[in-house]
């Protein structure tokens, strides 16, 4: 059963994300309070059908109390659109760590009445969140990159905290206790039998130091005459006292599992519907299984990732030649590629439909006259691995299958796994997520390449072009306060932001330069004084550090890795490759997080 992070986008973690943006207007305080407790209620159901596919509906609210003040006030200086599209995203990279794919998202804001409970209500869909095969269904929650998730959730955790004690520091609160208290519930299909899961009849407790824990127990239930998976879970945070769990101490105590069930087979197989879970393997970057049941003609057949490989490039030519495609008989004994190598150039680039369907006859004569997979294809837009083809060739047949007809063009993503040549480096492939664009990040603008015409010289190396955008943010851009966030193209306009306008400036300058980037938040140590209404974003840790909500950037460079640097700094005192504060607590861009963000604006890929 999905926990709370996965579940619940919740309301306190996204506000937390704008503590870097906003303008808090904190009310006089009227007494003094020592100590209070502020409460959560989220409450979530999930639809399975008998193809495995899923509808879901989340309700969290928040009671009134100074936290739900707190929030109804953000609402009203950044906009119910703004919040609305940060819910969207966090669904999005929440459930990207298990590997599944979100769609048609739709989110309300209410309860903004002095004495209304503060509301959020999302619905979406989870395509394939069930997959069949040896007979029965199955539903993974299992992390597709444990440390990378481990270390999100802690960051969370932290914001979570951090946010709470400041909120308790502005109006007096000596100690303030934030239970978030939630409850959901899996439905699944009519006839699903045998159901199983470890965690069944389990109580698992997550502690996250300092008093702060999570805990919950799921059961096997009855909803409307069909089983349900049901769990009941709670987190305490105490302001008092820090957080301390690490990324490793975290995966010991968590559980991830699998639930089961048998029943009928999918009700409505296709070809293309069975190739859904090669597509979302690859596209989470998950390890590819030996072999897939692939339906067609009435059969399922097993076929190896090399196999799928073959038929979809069958598919693809034969559907482009107004055909209908059929299994005739399995091709078998088709080798793996020995190993596989891909071009970092490749990425984001568009493939039109001439270019693909001639790719698709490439491949498909290829591994018919061979009998074994290529592990690089030549492409127009350069070298491809085989993975990568394969998930091509997926996401083209997929797009068919919505839309009843082969798209005219597609983007070239990258499965993010394995490693792709970059000059004379080798780059991790999931770095490419970091060029993509997002609602606030516009790349590729003619304002954008006008910068970068100005910036660049031939003889600049990646870290003299990182240094030389840095200036050029820091020198041409003003520091001013705003409520909603302005897009990258916006600040170009009115050459004025904070740190998080400067941030995805500087973002957009360096994706469009082809160079990974990716936003960092949290608090850093510093001395800064708040103007009025700013308060909240100045806090106190429990050893007497004054810390301030802040916004920067990590930028990619292959020969020195993930290099931090201060989009606001400019020469003589340029800030790249170190910072000028000491960091408290921060939380790094995930590349999930970057492809949450883009598919929030653009679409699913």
């Amino acid at each position: 059963m999905p926990r709370k992070e996965v579940i619940f986008a919740v309301i306190v973690v996204v506000a937390a994300a704008f503590l870097a943006s906003i303008i808090f207007l904190i009310p006089p305080r009227e007494e003094e309070i020592s100590t209070a407790e502020f409460e959560e209620f989220g409450e979530s159901f999930i639809y399975i059908d008998a193809d495995g596919n899923a509808n879901c509906r989340l309700l969290m609210q928040l009671p009134p109390s100074q936290l739900s003040s707190f929030m109804k006030q953000i609402t009203g200086l950044i906009g119910a659109d703004v919040m609305t599209q940060s819910y969207t995203e966090s669904i999005r990279s929440t459930y990207a760590r298990y590997g599944l794919e979100v769609d048609n998202i739709s989110c309300e804001v209410t309860g903004l009445g002095a004495e209304e409970n503060f509301k959020v209500v999302l619905t979406w869909e989870i395509p394939n969140i069930a997959r069949w095969s040896d007979n029965e269904w199955t539903i993974n929650f299992n992390w597709v990159d444990n440390q990378s998730a481990a270390k999100e959730t802690i960051a969370g955790e932290e914001s979570t905290w951090i946010l709470i004690r400041s909120l308790a520091q502005t109006f007096g609160i000596d100690v303030a206790f934030y239970r978030s208290s939630y409850q959901s519930v899996m439905v699944l299909p009519e006839g699903a039998e045998n159901v199983y899961s470890a965690m069944f009849d389990s109580h698992e407790f997550t502690d996250y130091g300092g008093g702060s824990y999570g805990e919950g127990s799921v059961y096997l239930g009855q909803v409307d005459g069909r089983p349900a998976v049901i769990e009941n879970g709670m987190t305490l945070t105490v302001t008092e006292n820090e957080i301390t769990i690490t990324p490793q101490q975290l995966l010991e105590q968590y559980l991830m599992y699998t639930i089961s069930y048998e029943g009928i087979s999918p009700e409505n197989p296709s070809f293309i519907g069975s190739l859904e879970q090669v597509r979302l393997e690859l596209k989470y970057g998950r390890e590819l299984s030996d072999h897939y049941l692939i339906y067609s003609g009435g059969s399922w057949y097993s076929l190896s990732p090399a196999q799928v490989l073959y038929y979809a490039a069958d598919a693809i030519t034969i559907i482009d030649q107004n055909g209908q495609f059929l299994i005739q008989q399995p091709i078998e004994n088709v080798t793996p590629p020995d190993n596989e190598n891909g071009d970092w150039g490749a990425s984001w680039r568009n493939l039109s439909k001439n270019e693909y369907v001639s790719l698709a006859q490439t491949v498909h004569d290829d591994i018919k006259s061979t009998s074994k997979a290529p592990g690089t294809i030549e492409t127009p837009i350069g070298k491809i691995r085989f993975r990568d083809v394969l998930f091509t060739f997926t996401r083209i047949l997929s797009s068919y299958k919505k839309n009843g007809e082969l798209p005219s063009e597609l983007i070239f993503s990258t499965v993010p796994n394995g490693e792709l040549t970059r000059g004379d480096n080798q780059v991790p492939a999931n770095y490419a997520y970091f060029l993509l664009p997002d609602t606030y990040v516009i790349t590729d603008t003619s304002r954008v390449n006008e910068v970068l015409d100005n910036v660049y010289e031939v003889d600049y190396d990646n870290r003299k072009l990182a240094e030389e955008i840095c200036n050029w943010t820091g020198t041409n851009l003003t520091y001013g306060l705003s409520f909603a966030p302005p897009t990258s193209e916006e600040v170009l306009v009115s050459r004025e932001g904070q740190c998080r306008d400067y941030t995805n400036v500087y973002l957009a300058l360096t994706r469009t330069a082809g160079m990974p980037a990716r936003r960092v938040s949290g608090w850093v140590v510093s001395a800064w004084q708040p103007p009025a209404g700013w308060e909240f974003t100045v806090g106190t840790t429990p050893e007497g550090k004054t810390v301030a909500s802040h916004a920067w950037v990590q930028v990619y460079l292959p020969d020195e890795g993930w290099v931090p640097l201060e989009p606001q700094s400019k020469k003589p005192r340029l800030y790249v490759g170190e910072l000028p504060y000491d960091v408290y607590r921060q939380l790094e861009q995930t590349w999930m997080g970057a492809l949450a963000g883009y598919e929030s604006t653009y679409g699913v890929l």
